[in-house]
């Protein structure tokens, strides 16, 4: 009996901008004793598909790509066929996402089109991989101001997760901050927000007041026409007892991811997945004044497939640039 097999170089596609994004791998076709040696036309389709619970699934990606006849290599054992392939993708593809009420999945189906026709089906997982260069705006609250940092970014790799600088007065325009945050969180590290902040007008009582600073960083997930409960991945707060000295020398403050996130920041057709990072000063004199900051930032956090949520049933993997081939035991290549 004939049967066909993919075999990928990596199931799991990159999808960092600057990279080359394909699907490498090769079909394996085993011919029973009895059939003939010849190879009709043969084809891969790709299929990403968007489903929502109580809507029609609909297709991100449907594409066919059409395989030459004569690129079929004969295997040594005669009855043995081998035919290699890359495939290049879109680079606005979103990333594979699995949830209760919606998902989005990838699968490559190739089809030798005899009668009847040989098929073979393997998942694909989209992901991305820290550092992923990002730049963009920071919108903020009241009388914020917010700028990029300026860096060079090389079309493969980036080093260093460069900081967005944050600054404005607070509430009542006592304050004066500026505070560095990360211009993306990577999901397996720790990240470093940094304040430095003074009383606009020197007063004699400056230095007895304290600043309590809040970080907390959530996940929005909209699906369709529904907005999910925002999920907090971490909370953590830090007293500053003198405010005005961190001016000279900043404080900074290492924080952790407490909650394993769901998905990667992305957005589909009718899935958007979005990060929050939420900074608030609370500044308090011992006479009672107080004023405010409060900040509020979209920063795109990066979830590899070795930490992914157990709701996307990803297998951990030890290595995210692994190469390893997987041969199905029906394919004797001997």
């Amino acid at each position: 009996m004939s049967s066909l097999v993919i075999d990928l170089e990596n199931e799991y596609v990159c999808m960092d901008e600057g990279c080359s994004i394909h699907v490498k791998g090769n079909l394996y076709l085993k011919l029973g004793s009895d059939q003939h040696t010849r190879i009709y036309s043969s084809s891969i389709r790709l299929i990403g598909t968007e489903r929502i619970s109580e809507e029609e699934d609909k297709n991100i990606m449907d594409d066919v790509y059409r395989l030459s006849s004569s690129e079929w290599q004969s295997m040594p054992s005669g009855q043995h066929y081998l035919h290699p392939f890359l495939l290049h993708l879109p680079k606005d593809l979103p990333l594979t996402f699995s949830h209760r009420y919606g998902s989005i999945d990838y699968t490559l189906k190739a089809i030798i089109h005899d009668d009847p026709p040989l098929i073979a089906v393997r998942t694909l997982y989209l992901y991305r991989r820290p550092p992923l260069p990002i730049s963009s705006s920071l919108p903020s609250l009241h009388t914020s101001s917010c700028s990029s940092c300026s860096s060079s970014i090389s079309d493969e790799f980036v080093e260093e997760n460069r900081s967005k600088l944050c600054w404005g007065l607070s509430h009542q325009a006592q304050w004066q901050y500026e505070l560095e945050l990360p211009q993306w969180i990577d999901a397996t590290q720790s990240f470093v927000c940094s304040l430095r902040t003074r009383m606009r007008h020197h007063q004699s009582n400056s230095s007895l007041t304290s600043c309590m600073i809040g970080i907390q960083l959530y996940e929005s997930i909209e699906i369709g026409l529904q907005t999910n409960e925002p999920m907090i991945l971490l909370t953590t707060s830090q007293v500053l007892v003198q405010p005005s000295s961190t001016w000279t020398c900043p404080c900074t403050i290492p924080v952790f991811l407490h909650q394993l996130p769901t998905s990667s920041t992305f957005r589909s057709p009718r899935i958007h997945v979005h990060h929050h990072l939420c900074i608030t000063l609370n500044y308090c004199s011992p006479l009672g004044q107080s004023d405010t900051v409060h900040l509020e930032c979209i920063v795109p956090l990066i979830v590899p497939p070795s930490l992914s949520s157990p709701s996307l049933h990803l297998p951990l993997i030890p290595h995210l640039h692994s190469t390893e081939h997987t041969f199905l035991p029906e394919i004797d290549l001997k």
